[in-house]
């Protein structure tokens, strides 16, 4: 009969043959029910809800909130294409944060997929993931970083709540200097004869002294009748 010790050493290998593949987002099925009560009981792992966890250092404390803020967005993008395949995005608010380099760790993370359950999933430390149906990107529009599927920058400045510039005005500034020609955004704005949104993007651009690019939107729209 194998020691305490020997199962312990078992179980973390396990544990590690998991990490070796990536996992972050670990389930339940991933690991047998002793291995995981052991990781549990001597805090190498943590539970994020109900069938999912992450692996823990055990020196750590039950409340430190680093380990959960360096795996939070790797455990997202995999917790998620797991529930949804790849039917989900992030919003287009969070979109252009994250392609600014913004990635602080939002009290709750806002997906859309077209089977959500429009409800709040609750996570470690307070954190949160409500998932939404809305509209998910055009495939043309569709950007995967580290897993996370994304509006492209053009597409999200244009689908961005009208609030969204004033509020996040330093992501805001960063996604705007990311376009180099207002065509980037002008085929969208005409198929959809978007023109408020097209104005709103032209005194942003404008505001960040890009009036080429301002004027170039306007008389398109102008041009096209809008």
């Amino acid at each position: 009969m194998a020691t305490p010790q020997e199962k312990l050493a078992d179980a973390l290998e396990a544990l590690h043959q998991l990490q070796e593949k990536g996992k972050i987002a670990i389930r339940s099925e991933d690991l047998g029910r002793p291995q995981r009560e052991l990781l549990l009981k001597h805090g190498f792992l943590r539970s994020v809800m109900k069938g999912w966890y992450i692996a823990s250092p055990p020196e750590s404390a039950q409340g430190e909130s680093g380990i959960w803020f360096t795996a939070y967005w790797s455990f997202c993008a995999q917790y998620l294409a797991d529930r949804f395949g790849d039917d989900w995005s992030l919003t287009p608010e969070l979109s252009l944060a994250l392609q600014t380099g913004n990635r602080t760790v939002p009290h709750q993370l806002l997906v859309r997929a077209e089977k959500a359950g429009n409800k709040a999933t609750g996570l470690l430390l307070g954190t949160s993931l409500f998932d939404t149906r809305a509209a998910l990107p055009e495939a043309s529009d569709l950007v995967v970083q580290d897993g996370l599927r994304l509006f492209s920058i053009p597409a999200a400045l244009i689908a961005a709540s009208p609030g969204y510039f004033d509020a996040n005005r330093i992501d805001a500034r960063a996604a705007l200097g990311t376009i180099r020609d207002a065509s980037e955004l002008l085929e969208r704005l005409l198929e959809k004869g978007q023109s408020v949104v097209a104005g709103r993007l032209a005194g942003a651009f404008r505001n960040i002294g890009r009036g080429r690019i301002a004027d170039d939107i306007l008389k398109t729209m102008d041009r096209a009748g809008y």
